[in-house]
């Protein structure tokens, strides 16, 4: 296999990191406007639930060391990644796919499902 192998897929998964990224900082300026009071993700995979839950952890680290030391600059606008409450989902009889992983992280992290389509 050439070098083109698995070249697409890993700047397909770069790039939705970072779209990802980009849509956790717009609604953490909304919850810090007071706009929102949670935020929660809707038909998202472990991955995407761990993924955004790290990117909110890190922001708390970096937020306790400022703490620490006598911080000099206002924080970047924008950059303030929230925390994850709710992951909606659906779950029903036909459909456990929450099962597969899911339900582990969420109980795990404490993040709440928020079932669709429960009765089909």
């Amino acid at each position: 296999k050439g070098e083109g192998g698995g070249g697409g897929r890993q700047s397909a998964l770069s790039a939705t990191k970072a779209q990802l990224e980009e849509q956790m900082a717009a609604l953490g300026a909304l919850v810090r406007e007071g706009k929102v009071r949670r935020v929660g993700l809707s038909n998202e995979t472990p991955w995407g639930l761990m993924h955004c839950r790290r990117l909110s952890l890190q922001r708390d680290g970096q937020r306790e060391q400022h703490q620490h030391q006598e911080k000099e600059e206002e924080e970047e606008p924008g950059r303030f990644f929230p925390e994850v409450s709710y992951v909606q989902n659906a779950y029903n009889l036909l459909c456990r796919s929450f099962d597969a992983g899911l339900s582990e992280c969420c109980l795990e992290e404490g993040v709440h499902l928020l079932a669709y389509s429960p009765l089909a």
